[in-house]
């Protein structure tokens, strides 16, 4: 099976070192190949500086996409992966190194199914403060943390993967593209992209 890793930034690029530093810690099962994509959303930062030091070490391709917001930025990358799946996450994500394996062993076991996702721990760069710990509850999904539990079960329109660790089968996502009226554009908090199209997919 070949597979595709799929990133959209703008202007992280400290944040995008660290993370293209950590997919190169990833365990390849046997019999699986990937490429991954990342998409220079008009970055005006070191990106490009970025990610030529990483190519080297990773099936590294480089997309320009010159329409700002992330929702271009993700529908370019749709229509140039390669893999039968997309493993969707985020420029300032450590993933798991047996974060790809695990989820093309999902992919596999359940062929009637069109996305998966996990947990998401946030990861902080020095301690968090106790008022924040107090009400995290509360305030979590603001930091993309998505914790569902220990088991596997389906998805509904209430409960939905993360964008930062989300795959979707490549020929579904081709049929479900991501509208240019949501997403972040520049430095718009605008949101939806992704949840709106899962909706859609479960419609």
């Amino acid at each position: 099976m070949h597979v595709t890793v799929g990133i959209c930034t703008w202007n992280r690029a400290e944040l995008l070192d660290q993370t293209l530093a950590q997919l190169r810690q990833l365990e390849i099962p046997t019999g699986v190949s990937w490429e991954l994509l990342v998409v220079n959303n008009r970055c005006t930062d070191q990106t490009d500086e970025i990610l030529h030091k990483h190519a080297g070490g990773l099936p590294l391709k480089r997309i320009y996409e010159e329409r700002q917001g992330k929702s271009h930025a993700l529908n370019t990358a749709t229509e140039q992966a390669r893999g039968e799946l997309i493993l969707w996450t985020d420029d300032d994500v450590l993933v798991d190194r047996r974060w790809l394996a695990e989820t093309v062993a999902a992919a596999k076991a359940n062929p009637g199914h069109s996305f998966f996702g996990g947990p998401i721990e946030p990861w902080f760069t020095q301690p968090p403060p106790q008022w924040l710990l107090d009400n995290w509850e509360f305030v979590h999904a603001a930091f993309a943390a998505r914790q569902l539990g220990p088991e596997i079960h389906e998805f509904n329109p209430h409960r939905l993967p993360f964008g930062a660790n989300m795959t979707v089968r490549t020929a579904t996502q081709r049929k479900f593209l991501y509208s240019p009226k949501l997403g972040r554009v520049g430095a718009s908090e605008v949101r939806g992209e992704e949840t709106q199209v899962l909706r859609d997919m479960l419609a």
